[in-house]
């Protein structure tokens, strides 16, 4: 990931980021227009995910060296997999933290983050099944979702 921002006063401050994350999906559940959802198959795939994100953040500044923060950001994704299906969406996340001090306007920060995206479409799915043509994973209304810790370190000017 890599963010520009801005530290207002009063321990408000806001940021631009990009992120690329992935995620490996080890099974997939059928959905036979017969029978109804069948057993988890096994697969391997992978998600990417390329995101542009505005984050608000409000720190609770205090004495200590230690600063907790809450924010939030609203952006876009851009997910494919990696057999060239892709769609692209609106993204939202939350994230709540703790900023060290470090010296010479450096800090380093431990955060924890939920990313979560509106519905995704892309893949062959049974409404575009055609006998005898490509059949593949595919995704119809799902949501991309990611917990996640990061840890970074970021510079005051």
């Amino acid at each position: 990931a890599f963010a520009i921002g801005f530290d207002y006063a009063d321990g408000i401050r806001t940021e631009l980021e990009y992120r690329y994350a992935t995620s490996q999906i080890d099974g997939v559940l059928i959905n036979d227009a017969v029978t109804g959802p069948t057993a988890s198959t096994p697969v391997n795939d992978d998600i990417m995910a390329h995101l542009l994100m505005t984050n608000f953040y409000f720190d609770f500044t205090n004495k200590s060296p230690l600063t907790p923060f809450i924010g939030g950001g609203v952006g876009g994704a851009f997910v494919e997999d990696e057999n060239a299906n892709r769609d692209a969406t609106l993204a939202y996340q939350g994230r709540a933290g703790v900023a060290l001090a470090i010296g010479g306007g450096f800090s380093a920060d431990l955060e924890y983050i939920y990313l979560r995206t509106n519905k995704l479409v892309f893949g062959v799915d049974e409404d575009d099944f055609v006998p005898g043509g490509p059949v593949g994973p595919s995704i119809n209304d799902e949501r991309y979702k990611a917990s996640s810790v990061m840890l970074s370190l970021r510079k005051q000017f």
